[in-house]
């Protein structure tokens, strides 16, 4: 009471009527955090949800970048005969790997079946 007497509006002599109103209001602000912190769980949820597909995509795409590195580096191990009886030659290689790793259409289907272990 004493703090609505302090702003100046007269709010100290509201009286046992408006005490009780302003009980009621009291209540009422209670009962909408409920909504509001439910609304605010659902945003975060929703939140989470999003960055996790975000993570899952860039681990994905870290994956697949790392397989085509490790086959790009395999195969410049081989000498040209290797390659040749595999089907490609050296300057193909980073193509080869590309494709082996998903990152692009396969074009040499028995090449890419073959790295990947398939018979044909």
């Amino acid at each position: 009471m004493h703090a609505f007497a302090a702003n100046g509006f007269g709010d100290a002599n509201v009286g046992r009527a408006g005490q009780r109103l302003l009980q009621a209001g009291d209540r009422l602000d209670q009962g909408a955090a409920v909504p509001r912190s439910s609304r605010m769980a659902r945003i975060v949820e929703a939140t989470l949800r999003a960055v996790g597909a975000i993570a899952r995509r860039i681990y994905s795409r870290w994956k697949r970048q790392k397989q085509a590195s490790d086959t790009y580096f395999a195969l410049c191990e081989l000498d040209a005969r290797t390659l040749r009886d595999l089907g490609f030659d050296r300057s193909e290689i980073r193509s080869v790997a590309a494709e082996i790793a998903g990152d692009a259409d396969p074009s040499r289907v028995l090449t890419v079946q073959a790295l990947r272990g398939r018979r044909y």
